[in-house]
This record gives C-alpha cells, sequence and structure tokens, in this order.
C-alpha cells in the first residue's frame, strides 16, 4: 500500500461537534478522511492505530461503529494471497 504522506488533520464540524462520537472515534474519522485518495481509504487498522495513539483492536471496533453511523462504506475482501483487505470509501 502506497501511504500518503500526512502532514494533518483537518476535522468537519458536524464531526467535532457529534456527542455521539468520543475523542478517538473523531481522530479515526479524521485521519480516514485524511488518508481518503482518489475516493478511498485502504490503510490498515494498525496504521489508522500508530497515527492516532490508539491501538489497532480499539480502531478495529471504531471503523463498524462509524460505517453504522453512515460516515463511510467499507468493501471487504481476500488479495491474490487470501489475504483480508479492506476498502473505506467516505462519502465524497
Amino acid at each position: 500500500m502506497a501511504k500518503k504522506e500526512f502532514t494533518g488533520l483537518w476535522v468537519p464540524i458536524d464531526i467535532l461537534q457529534n456527542e455521539e462520537l468520543t475523542s478517538t472515534e473523531k481522530l479515526v474519522l479524521a485521519v480516514i478522511y485524511g488518508l481518503s485518495k482518489d475516493g478511498r481509504c485502504t490503510a490498515s487498522n494498525q496504521y489508522i492505530a500508530e497515527i492516532t495513539g490508539s491501538g489497532p483492536k480499539n480502531v478495529e471496533k471504531i471503523i463498524p461503529k462509524l460505517e453504522k453511523m453512515e460516515y463511510f462504506s467499507t468493501k471487504h475482501f481476500k488479495d491474490e494471497k487470501n489475504i483480508h483487505r479492506r476498502i473505506i470509501y467516505p462519502p465524497y
């Protein structure tokens, strides 16, 4: 996976003020939006966890919650080596 150079975050006000989201969930969502290239994010839970200072297991729990809240959609598949992969599609 080619990683986009990560230089910072911009958090939309509707996310920042959403009281249903924890600070970590807001940060994970902002990172996903920031890493999205060509309308998709392929970052692993581990990579998102490294940027946010959270654990990969925590990110693993946050992603489905944010998807259920319709902040993005995901597609899961296995690559040619039978390794599970995920693509996150933000709504823009």
